[in-house]
């Protein structure tokens, strides 16, 4: 095999190899985009909504004994908040989320102060709960928010994915006929020898 023929060949392979290595590099990076991007919308929204929700069914029932009368301050109930709270703060929080996520730490603190007070009644712990609902009530209007945003950007990633495969096909094509052409070409001074 003539140098010229082997020089020919190796060009070719290596053409071919830094191909597949450049695709496989560009499909890893979109491929971890998207897992991230799942794997926020599962620990970082839904879980956080669960926590919402969990939350929002305390501060009903709260509200529903006193409706009734019955305002005391149940310590178990407000340290299922409180840990509801730090797991929903240990969530991947927006700037907006943090904002609320104070607001409603703040609420529920002047709820416990007024239901710590003697002979309370509905009338003045019904302002408190509206607060403590309103704040719940934005972090879940958020978290449908952020949810839609990384669905979005899902699916940007995905149609940059499904571009990429596009211009891989093409860039193959391309090669293909360079590679036909490195291979099947046979230099002037070459075809000259073999006349001789």
């Amino acid at each position: 095999m003539k140098l010229w023929t082997k020089l020919k060949w190796t060009t070719a392979i290596v053409m071919v190899f830094f191909l597949v290595l450049a695709t496989n590099l560009i499909d890893r990076n979109n491929f971890s985009r998207i897992k991230d991007s799942v794997t926020t919308i599962y620990e970082d929204r839904l879980v956080a909504k669960d926590f919402l929700y969990k939350l929002t069914v305390i501060i009903s029932e709260k509200e529903k004994s006193a409706l009734k009368g019955k305002s005391n301050i149940d310590q178990i109930e407000y340290e299922n908040i409180d840990f509801l709270i730090t797991e929903f703060a240990n969530t991947k929080l927006g700037k907006r989320e943090t904002e609320e996520l104070q607001d409603l730490i703040d609420n529920i603190e002047r709820l416990r102060k007024v239901e710590a007070k003697e002979n309370v009644t509905y009338k003045q712990l019904e302002s408190e709960y509206t607060r403590v609902q309103d704040n719940l009530e934005r972090l879940a209007g958020i978290q449908i928010l952020e949810g839609k945003r990384q669905v979005e950007y899902t699916n940007d990633v995905m149609d940059s994915i499904e571009l990429f495969t596009k211009i891989e096909i093409y860039v193959l094509i391309i090669l293909a006929l360079l590679m036909q052409f490195v291979v099947l070409y046979t230099p002037k001074s070459q075809r000259l020898e073999e006349k001789e």
